[in-house]
């Protein structure tokens, strides 16, 4: 038994040393792969030494803890042999329930006293004999463990044999963490503050700084942080950090503010750094202040004061002059810096530092004792900009643009202008013109004066030849002078010019050099003769007439307005509106009637003109004021307006617009049911009388109704009005009689006046074929067509043709004629039968007959027979013409009898109204009225007959007729007073005397009218002008006709030559024919555009005329001529289409009268229109456009003649730009544009 229980100590003693060993493997085991990891982390993660350290603690805890908890019990494993004895009864069978019982008896000595346990023991050993205690033993988790404890030590040991650095790195980071033992850095950063800062590391202080860097290893986009401190002094802040920007290419930066004195920094990645930088903060230079003193010229001094400006720090407002300064000024500039500065060493450096643009340099220089300022002197003469780079002694530049500018002005020529008159005039020679102009000067004025040079007959003078002046001498910087030229002493004749320019001498002196003297925009005066000047005058009366249709108009609706409401609040303003309106056309004849006593005009025709429509227009205002002041009555009694508002109605503005209030009503609209035109309402034959108590209106309405056939104009039926409103709704319908009188008496006399240019256009262009007839005449004479040359031809059919075509426009004027005089039979009797004798004649003469005859002759190259077909159908054209005229004359000479007759008539009347009224005061007296009822209706059928008479007399006598009438209604009411029961004897009284006092009114008119025959004329300039253009084409198309048939670049012959120069003289006749047309128009010379196309077209007339009076004929002359007659059509185009303007100028029309009618303003359309002036505009630019384009496609042009054109389209193309930049100013000028 103790063999067994040896081996049983022995099964222990193994048992615990493979535990140990076991758990020694596995506690190895599990530390090498702890280290492993954990440097494999700090590889990955580069922990910080704390958290190593942390590690290294944690570690060695885990291993005690290892060791005590798992070595410790395997050291200290000791189990007791009995249970180690029932461990092996466990494995072996045989023994199970006797080993350990057996091994307690042998050690405890009871197998040697007890038999039983010493059979026990026996049975034990037997049993057990063969069998090996050791089988308990598994050492197979031992090997296991110690197998993987080799394992890790291998593959340890092979990575400190591969990698021994990273091992030994790895190794001591882990056991010696607070060593500076690091791995291998992944990633790099480096500086790049000295692309910021260079090399003198110095900053602007208080500008912001870039913190850059750049990644030199791994992502270009990882993060980089800076870590930066500022110091101030000695004191530096706590330690910043912040995250760059990445840029591009690596690059990160980031701003910070740098208000300090020295700033410190780093950059850091994951697992790099950089050294600590150190960077001066130091501030830029800059300006404190900047003094500008200014010193003006020696010939300024005295007179422009000394200036001392501050212009600040260069980065504001006050681095610009308020106010330029005088070129030629001395200028001292100072500049102070925030530090001493060195000044520039040499030009380049001085125009480098002040931006100097050019020029001499100024004189810079310091001071000792201030250092830190400039002074910068020099004469400025041109406006100067100063942009400082300033450099301080660290090589920093100023950081804001500083910069200063001084404006400077030249001391110009004087500015001088003609101020009165304010336009171009014609004038007669005798006139005494005032006159005055006013001149400005930047410093002063030495002298300023008037002067006049006489162009006779349009031809200039020399300059020094001084028909007037008038100077004075001054030393300021503005003046006027007033002057009145009288021409009489000048002796100046029809088409002289008189040239008025106002001179101006300046005090400039500089270096010897002086201003010459400036001459304002000259005033020509164009003398006129008187019939001419007179003529010119009239049709600016035609304003006149235009706006008293206007008002005319309105008072009629304002009228209606009353009839049909009564008086309502704002018509008194209404009426106060057309009031002033009145006055404003008097005030317009009037500045008439002082350009007549200016021009010392003796017209008594005009005169009387002038004088009849001003006491119209003073009646007209007459009337308007009584109906205002009727209107305010009215209100103020019915309480409708308070005495404020009364006093307002009365000074109501003259621009307001009376339509608003007044009911204001399109021109055009329909009138009121139950109106009338006064054809329909008052139309009756002449003689015929009036049932006594008749409106007025009724009869009066042939005369209020009549107008032009051209506008629209009709008058209400007079309705009847409330007996309180009768007062306003007479004085109104006064104002309507005597707008319309002016209106009539400012009207011409429209068909007649048409029928009779007609005429003379036909007679013109007959006797101008009657030339060209005789000119072809002499050089076919004696040939036979057969004979003729095809030029000669071809002139020949242009004439006949041109014969024909005026014979076509000749057969239509009997019929005119006779059409115009059914027109007017109802208006005006006499011209109708004026016009149907002419007709007559034409048809006896058969005009167009002996035209057709003389185109047939021409055929033929009967030339003389032509002739005299040709002078026949003249002769009875000026029949025709002169028997218009005759009639005219005749016209004037009835109506003067017709007058005498009426005064006479009137005279009567009065008389028999006295008596009358003295037979009614006895009655009165008497009691007794027995036939006086009877008388006055004699009375009243005899007023009737004298006002039918007077409106047998024609529109005239109208205003006569209208009073007439009145009178007749006056006597009409009392005679309903004398009938009444009972006789209203008071009544009746004021009914004849107010007849006696219309009775009176028509005899005043009747001796005024006599006084006053001379109607207005007025021209209808546009279509005289449009056909002498027209006509003007027609011949230079017939001359290019003629050029071109003579055939073009080929040599002329005598004859050929003999017919060039012919066409030379018909092409100066278009020239001249131009001339004449612009001299007659003012308004062609006060056109920028017509006037100048005027000029382009006679220029290019005198180069056509010369060229083919030296027998040239080729491709350019063709080509001139073509041209003038496209500039020609373009003119007819533009006059004919501004009468129907397009849409896009109808509504800025519209709106244009709008605002005119609002203002109280109207007047008559211009000859030239703005929109024709626009529309030729276009046309010459399209003009040059085709001419431009046609000598691009050409081939048979010279280079050298193609350039000569294209500079002379060139200069054309710019002077249509500036007649443009002229149109749009005048357009905005009159509101047709916006500002």
């Amino acid at each position: 038994m103790r063999d067994i229980i040896h081996d049983l100590e022995r099964l222990r003693t193994r048992g615990r040393l493979l535990l140990i060993a076991q758990r020694v493997a596995s506690v190895t085991t599990v530390a090498a792969l702890v280290i492993a990891v954990c440097i494999a982390l700090d590889y990955l993660l580069r922990l910080p030494a704390g958290f190593r350290f942390g590690l290294l603690v944690l570690g060695l805890v885990a291993l005690g803890w290892a060791i005590v908890r798992v070595i410790g019990p395997a050291i200290g494993f000791a189990p007791t042999m009995t249970q180690l004895a029932l461990r092996v009864e466990s494995t072996i069978p045989g023994v199970r329930n006797r080993l350990a019982s057996s091994v307690e008896f042998a050690m405890s000595g009871l197998d040697r006293s007890n038999p039983l346990a010493a059979r026990s023991v026996s049975d034990t050993q037997t049993r057990l004999a063969g069998e090996s205690v050791f089988r308990i033993i598994a050492p197979q988790r031992t090997i296991r463990e110690v197998a993987g404890l080799v394992t890790v030590l291998v593959l340890g040991i092979g990575f400190m044999v591969v990698q021994p650095a990273a091992a030994q790195t790895g190794l001591a980071r882990l056991f010696l963490p607070f060593t500076a033992t690091a791995w291998p850095a992944r990633t790099g950063v480096e500086s790049l503050m000295f692309e910021v800062v260079g090399d003198r590391r110095v900053h602007p202080r208080g500008q912001t700084l870039a913190l850059r860097a750049r990644v030199t290893r791994g992502d270009l986009d990882q993060r980089v942080e800076a870590h930066y401190r500022l110091i101030n002094g000695d004191v530096p802040e706590p330690w910043r950090h912040l995250l760059l920007t990445p840029q591009h290419d690596g690059v990160q930066e980031r701003l910070v503010d740098a208000n300090a004195d020295r700033v410190e920094l780093y950059f850091t990645t994951d697992d790099s750094l950089t050294t600590t930088e150190s960077i001066t903060l130091v501030p830029p230079p800059a300006v404190v202040r900047a003094t500008l003193r200014v010193s003006p010229p020696g010939y300024a001094s005295g007179r422009v004061p000394m200036t001392e400006l501050e212009m600040g720090t260069g980065l504001d407002a006050r681095a610009v002059t308020e106010a330029p300064v005088l070129a030629g000024s001395n200028v001292d500039l100072a500049l102070r810096f925030n530090k001493p500065l060195a000044a520039p060493v040499d030009d380049a450096a001085a125009r480098r530092t002040l931006g100097w643009d050019g020029g001499d340099l100024p004189l810079i220089s310091t001071s000792p004792d201030r250092p830190e300022e400039w002074r910068l002197r020099w004469t400025i003469d041109r406006t100067r900009s100063l942009v400082l780079a300033l450099e301080d002694e660290h090589g920093l530049g100023n950081t804001d643009t500083i910069a200063y500018r001084i404006d400077v002005v030249e001391d110009r020529s004087p500015s001088v202008t003609i101020t009165l008159p304010e336009t171009d005039e014609i004038v007669l020679p005798t006139a005494r013109i005032p006159l005055a102009a006013s001149a400005r000067d930047d410093v002063a004025l030495l002298g300023l004066g008037l002067e006049a040079r006489r162009h006779l007959n349009g031809e200039p003078a020399p300059r020094e030849t001084i028909a007037w002046d008038e100077r004075m001498t001054l030393d300021d910087a503005a003046a006027a002078i007033t002057a009145t030229l009288d021409l009489k002493p000048l002796d100046l004749a029809e088409g002289d010019v008189i040239v008025i320019e106002a001179v101006a001498q300046d005090a400039y002196e500089v270096g010897g050099r002086t201003h010459d003297e400036v001459r304002s925009a000259a005033r020509r005066l164009r003398v006129l003769s008187e019939l001419e000047f007179a003529t010119r005058l009239r049709r600016e009366l035609a304003a006149v007439r235009q706006h008293a249709i206007r008002v005319e108009g309105l008072q009629g609706e304002l009228q209606d307005d009353i009839i049909d409401s009564g008086v309502q609040p704002g018509v008194a303003r209404a009426q106060a509106q057309i009031a002033e309106r009145i006055a404003t056309q008097r005030a317009a004849l009037d500045a008439v009637a002082q350009r007549m006593d200016e021009n010392r005009l003796d017209d008594e025709q005009l005169d009387r003109l002038l004088q009849q429509a001003s006491d119209l227009l003073d009646f007209a205002g007459r009337g308007a004021a009584e109906a205002v002041e009727a209107m305010l009555d009215r209100e103020a009694a019915a309480g409708d307006q308070s005495p404020a508002a009364s006093g307002a109605e009365r000074n109501a503005p003259a621009n307001a617009n009376p339509g608003a209030e007044a009911g204001e009503r399109p021109a055009g609209a329909d009138r009121a049911p139950g109106a009338e035109t006064g054809a329909e309402a008052g139309e009756r034959p002449a003689g015929a009388e009036r049932e006594p108590g008749a409106e007025p209106g009724a009869e009066a309405g042939v005369e209020a109704g009549e107008r032009p056939a051209d506008e629209d104009f009709v008058t209400p039926e007079m309705r009847e009005a409330r007996p309180e409103d009768q007062e306003i709704v007479d004085a109104q319908q006064r104002v309507r009689d005597e707008l319309t009188d002016l209106i009539r008496l400012l009207d011409r006399d429209e068909d007649t006046w048409v029928i009779t240019r007609q005429i003379e256009a036909l007679l013109d262009q007959q006797r101008q074929l009657m030339s060209e007839t005789g000119e072809l005449g002499r050089e076919t004479l004696g040939k036979s067509r057969a004979e003729m040359t095809e030029g000669e031809l071809s002139e020949l059919e242009r004439i006949a043709q041109r014969q024909r075509d005026l014979a076509d426009k000749t057969r239509p004027l009997n019929e005119d004629l006779r059409d115009r005089a059914d027109a007017m039979e109802e208006i005006d009797p006499g011209a109708a039968a004026r016009m149907r004798t002419a007709a007559t004649t034409g048809e006896q003469e058969r005009v167009d007959r002996q035209m057709q005859d003389a185109a047939g002759e021409i055929d033929e190259n009967q030339m003389r027979n032509a002739q005299g077909s040709q002078q026949a159908a003249i002769a009875a054209l000026e029949r025709q013409l002169q028997e218009l005229k005759e009639d005219r004359r005749a016209r004037t000479a009835e109506l003067m009898r017709q007058l005498e007759s009426l005064e006479e008539s009137i005279k009567r009347l009065v008389q028999v109204q006295e008596t009358e009224l003295s037979a009614l005061a006895r009655a009165i007296h008497d009691d007794d009225f027995t036939g006086r009822d009877r008388a006055v209706i004699r009375l009243s059928q005899n007023t009737q007959s004298v006002a039918a008479e007077a409106r047998a007399a024609g529109q005239d006598a109208a205003r006569i007729a209208r009073a007439l009438d009145r009178a007749a209604d006056a006597q009409g009411a009392g005679v309903v007073a004398l009938r009444a029961k009972p006789i209203a004897s008071a009544d009746a009284e004021e009914a004849e005397n107010r007849s006696l006092e219309r009775l009176r009114e028509a005899l005043e008119f009747a001796a005024q009218l006599q006084e006053d025959l001379q109607q207005q004329e007025t021209e209808q300039r546009k279509q005289e002008l449009i056909a002498a253009y027209r006509a003007l084409a027609e011949q230079e198309i017939g001359i290019r006709e003629s050029t071109v048939g003579l055939g073009v670049g080929e040599a002329l012959d005598r004859r050929q030559l003999m017919e060039a120069r012919r066409l030379g003289n018909a092409q100066e006749d278009i020239r001249q024919a131009l001339a004449t047309i612009r001299d007659e128009n003012d308004e062609i010379n006060e056109s920028p555009v017509f006037n100048r196309v005027h000029d382009f077209l006679e220029t290019w007339s005198a180069d056509v005329e010369g060229w083919l009076q030296e027998g040239r004929v080729d491709r350019r002359v063709s080509d001139q001529q073509q041209r003038i007659a496209d500039g020609i059509g373009r003119m007819i185009t533009a006059l004919d289409d501004a009468n129907a303007p397009p849409d896009e100028f109808a509504q800025e029309q519209q709106r244009e009268g709008d605002q005119q009618q609002q203002q109280g303003q109207s007047g008559p359309q211009p000859l030239i229109p703005p929109i024709a002036e626009l529309k030729l505009l276009r046309g010459m630019q399209e003009q040059i456009y085709n001419q431009t384009r046609d000598i691009d496609q050409r081939e048979d042009i010279e280079a050298a003649q193609r350039r000569e054109r294209l500079r002379d389209l060139g200069g054309q193309q710019r002077e249509l730009m500036d007649l443009g930049r002229l149109m749009i100013e005048a357009l905005r000028e009159q509101g047709v544009l916006p500002q």
